[in-house]
């Protein structure tokens, strides 16, 4: 009883960790080649390295909250959050594509270089902006 208690346990968490790696490879590829079902792929954009281009206002997306990646493209998809460039990409993709890409970008380390020091006067003014706000 015990032996076939410990088979059945290793059994289901090799199943989720075989799970959990395909998510993240079909992620991969859909980040390096996109689905070829209309999503291009997001690298072209947000680079492998999940770092984004600023300059280009495509955001970083290495280190994010897979949830929070996850809830973006489902708005997106839906109408609910707008831009011209993802909500296409967005609709090209469905939920499963969603969870592995949000996953694969989530899994990926911030490159702490890539983040440039925050002035004095920045900082000051990102305080008066959280509490006083822009009128």
């Amino acid at each position: 009883m015990f032996l076939n208690r410990t088979f059945c346990s290793t059994a289901l968490l090799a199943l989720v960790v075989a799970n959990a790696q395909a998510a993240e490879s079909e992620g991969s590829k859909i980040a390096r080649e996109g689905n070829f079902r209309g999503a291009a792929a997001c690298s072209s954009c947000h680079g492998m390295d999940g770092a984004g281009a600023t300059v280009a206002a495509f955001p970083r997306l290495a280190g994010q909250n897979a949830d929070y990646l996850s809830k973006q493209l489902h708005d997106m998809q839906q109408g609910l959050r707008s831009d011209p460039v993802m909500q296409p990409m967005a609709k090209a993709l469905n939920d499963k594509e969603i969870v592995a890409v949000a996953k694969y970008y989530a899994s990926l380390p911030v490159a702490s270089d890539k983040e440039p020091a925050a002035s004095e006067e920045m900082l000051k003014k990102g305080e008066q902006l959280a509490t006083l706000g822009d009128w």
